[in-house]
């Protein structure tokens, strides 16, 4: 169940299934990595079956999201 895809922030990636001690469900880490980071990303832990069906609009979404939340703005930025 491994993808990948492309979205207009960067990459989104999605592992395998795998066991996790202590977690009944087999989990998945969704992986969101910008184009222009250096290899920094954000990702997210969850049960497998939560995305089973992932497609390319839930990887923009993710990505969106995650943008977000990687883009530090200072106070005295504008925001575009």
């Amino acid at each position: 169940m491994s993808k990948v895809f492309t979205t207009k922030f960067g990459g989104v990636a999605m592992s395998k299934p795998f066991s996790m001690f202590g977690v009944d469900e087999k989990q998945v880490e969704v992986t969101y990595k910008p184009s222009n980071y250096s290899g920094w990303g954000i990702t997210k832990t969850c049960n497998a079956i939560e995305v089973e069906i992932f497609e390319q609009a839930d990887a923009e979404f993710f990505a969106e999201v995650a943008e977000g939340k990687l883009r530090i703005s200072r106070p005295t930025e504008k925001v575009a």
